[in-house]
């Protein structure tokens, strides 16, 4: 909206989910030599972040709940 404001020619070819294969493939098409602005931003999609991430979160919630039932145990047994 900025781009097309200023009276600037803007090709957008972001998308979601890029990973550097993408980028090479797909996207260094759209630079031409009257080029004068690149804006890249990089995320962990080569890393597999989000998978990691999901890994992660649902090993710590299984913690979490593995000790909720071992403080339920021991707060039984101390009851008897």
């Amino acid at each position: 909206m900025v781009a097309e404001a200023e009276g600037y020619a803007l090709t957008d070819v972001t998308c979601g989910g890029a990973t550097t294969d993408t980028v090479i493939a797909t996207q260094l098409d759209a630079l031409s030599p009257t080029t004068k602005l690149v804006t890249l931003t990089i995320g962990g999609n080569d890393l597999g972040l989000a998978e990691l991430g999901i890994t992660c979160g649902l090993s710590h919630l299984a913690k979490i709940l593995a000790w909720a039932l071992c403080q339920e145990a021991l707060a039984t047994r101390s009851r008897s």
